[in-house]
């Protein structure tokens, strides 16, 4: 009888499998050989998991060569392989894409005059208009996953109905882009955070939308919005997501995904998973009941939907604070 276990992540009684080119190994689809840029220039082929982290290994070095001083001396190994995945290894692509991160990391973002990405929670560990989103968008930063990675949960079916208020309380759609960087930034601490806790690298996260109560017609604003959300989590931000949940998705929210699925990537869109009442049993393959709010059926009780965040998050505002400060002694 052929083995079906796969020698990677040793899941027993796998239905299909891949080879993978460089070991010739077979492995589960979860591990599955994917397309890389082998030699860092033009050879491609279809590698393991495993594989593929020795190649990153090998290629991490090279890499950094063809960064200017000041970037290579300023990004770190993991930053390197986030950007190499993002380009399949290739090393043209990725030196350009991180390269762009760089030039944009540095410059003011769209609609301020002086705040950079990388001085953002420098700058402010509170935003300035917090009162304003704890009355208007219901989120949180709490729990993990099985494999110890951060969730982010949000009730944006209420932020929908609320958008109209929003809207007269901010300039654009790029006040909001300013505030999402913040949020990659805070996800940023806990990467690090949980990394420490499990001692272990934590890189990913998960993102839980509750999309209860979500407007029929969307907002142009809205889809103005997530077209730019998507833009900086792609560019900049690359290999972050590990898991995207919208659940309570009534109806006719295909139709309202079809509007901004031009705009994914598709290595993003095999992340997403769009789920309608019937939710909790997939969330509970990747996330135990004690993670999981009460209000969404799990045991997880006295969840503050607002700022200040707890500790158990690691983003509260003392950890914040002495996370700015040990980036700022690190820089001297």
């Amino acid at each position: 009888m052929e083995n079906k276990t796969c020698p990677i992540c040793h899941t027993i009684d796998v239905p299909e499998m891949k080879s993978c080119r460089s070991c010739t190994r077979h492995v589960c689809m979860d591990c599955c050989p994917r397309k890389v840029c082998f030699d860092g220039v033009t050879e491609t082929r279809r590698c393991c998991n495993d594989c593929v982290a020795k190649i990153e290994t090998e290629t991490i070095q090279e890499f950094k060569k063809n960064l200017t001083e000041d970037l290579a001396q300023a990004v770190s190994d993991e930053q390197c392989v986030r950007f190499l995945r993002a380009r399949n290894l290739n090393m043209q692509d990725s030196v350009r894409m991180i390269t762009n991160w760089w030039t944009w990391w540095n410059s003011p973002l769209l609609g301020t005059d002086s705040t950079l990405p990388k001085n953002i929670l420098r700058d402010a560990i509170e935003d300035p208009k917090e009162d304003l989103y704890t009355q208007i968008c219901p989120h949180c930063f709490i729990g993990e996953d099985k494999e110890g990675r951060p969730i982010y949960w949000e009730q944006t079916g209420i932020i929908s109905a609320n958008f109209d208020s929003l809207k007269k309380n901010i300039r654009d759609e790029d006040e909001l882009i300013v505030r999402h960087v913040r949020f990659n930034e805070l996800n940023n601490i806990r990467y690090e955070y949980l990394s420490k806790k499990y001692n272990k690298n934590v890189t990913k996260v998960n993102i839980v939308f509750d999309m209860k109560g979500i407007n029929m017609m969307p907002d142009f604003m809205g889809i103005k919005f997530v077209r730019k959300m998507l833009e900086v989590d792609q560019n900049y931000y690359p290999e972050r997501l590990h898991k995207l949940f919208m659940i309570n998705a009534p109806w006719f929210f295909t139709t309202i995904y079809a509007l901004i699925s031009p705009w994914v990537d598709p290595v993003t869109a095999k992340k997403i998973n769009i789920i309608g009442s019937d939710y909790l049993a997939t969330l509970r393959e990747h996330i135990d009941d004690s993670n999981i709010p009460v209000e969404l059926g799990g045991t997880l009780a006295n969840i503050a939907w607002h700022w200040p965040y707890p500790e158990s998050s690691g983003i509260s505002p003392k950890q914040i604070a002495e996370y700015v400060e040990r980036n700022k002694n690190a820089e001297n």
